[in-house]
């Protein structure tokens, strides 16, 4: 059970409406979920991605992704307070096998009560904003960000990623109150000591370990479709820095290899032949 989610608006223009753009909330024993409901498309794809974590970029061929799966509804992606991180959603199959294998996509990564503190641990990417649902202005829990105030270092950032930080209940007394807004700076330092001081809006959530802040950034997308979303998930890797983390891709990729993918749906598991 989770209690009620946070729905995080974007706004574009003074003169145009609200768009809804993502919902997170959290899990009542602890652990967050967040998703993208408010698109209009329904189905895209799930992966466990290769990654090198000690590596500024990192490139790989598609065949090595270890699980890729087309999802035929859209997922939610969940961060347990025990470090099990996966994808569900409506016929999506998730949860544990027989031998304590994952079912569907799904890693285990460090628990809510050691965040990782050298980047976020979730984040979402979504472009074509005029695809994404209108807001009513009838929700309670609601967080704003107005795309005028973010900076556009280019003409051509077209998206926008949301960076979802695991933050200590210990740093709570840091938390300050910004034009009405719950606001906390975070301090970041990666495996080279280069640090960076991003501002994030503050969710509380049922779990008393932790707060989450969200830090809002504009950038350049180049996915081969005019709107979509990315959401991406807490990884987990090994001494070398090598391992992998949790990815959908909303709608499915043009790239042939997406093109015949098995699926993580129930349904289609139940009628295949």
């Amino acid at each position: 059970m989770s209690k009620k989610s946070t729905t995080i608006l974007l706004k574009l223009q003074a003169d145009k409406p609200l768009r809804k753009i993502v919902s997170i909330g959290g899990f009542n024993d602890g652990g967050f979920h967040m998703s993208v409901p408010y698109h209009s498309s329904q189905a895209g794809v799930i992966m466990k991605m290769p990654v090198n974590y000690l590596q500024d970029e990192y490139t790989f061929p598609w065949d090595s992704i270890p699980e890729h799966f087309s999802a035929a509804n859209i997922v939610k992606l969940s961060y347990h307070a025990s470090g099990q991180a996966h994808f569900s959603g409506k016929n999506i199959r998730s949860g544990y096998n027989p031998d304590g294998s994952h079912r569907g996509v799904g890693l285990q990564t460090s628990p809510t009560t050691t965040p990782i503190t050298s980047g976020p641990s979730a984040a979402v990417v979504i472009w074509g904003f005029s695809d994404y649902a209108v807001y009513s202005g009838t929700m309670t829990r609601a967080m704003v960000f107005d795309l005028q105030d973010l900076p556009q270092k280019h003409a051509d950032m077209n998206g926008l990623t949301l960076l979802i930080y695991t933050i200590s209940s210990s740093r709570r007394s840091e938390i300050s109150i910004e034009n009405g807004v719950k606001v906390y700076y975070i301090q970041l330092e990666n495996r080279w000591g280069k640090r960076a001081l991003r501002k994030c809006q503050v969710i509380e959530i049922p779990d008393e370990n932790i707060f989450l802040g969200v830090h809002a950034m504009r950038i350049k997308v180049n996915m081969g479709t005019s709107s979509g979303w990315n959401l991406s998930g807490p990884g987990q890797y090994d001494k070398s820095g090598r391992g992998h983390f949790l990815a959908a891709c909303y709608p499915t990729p043009s790239h042939e290899f997406f093109n015949a993918l098995p699926s993580a749906d129930y349904i289609a598991e139940q009628v295949a032949p």
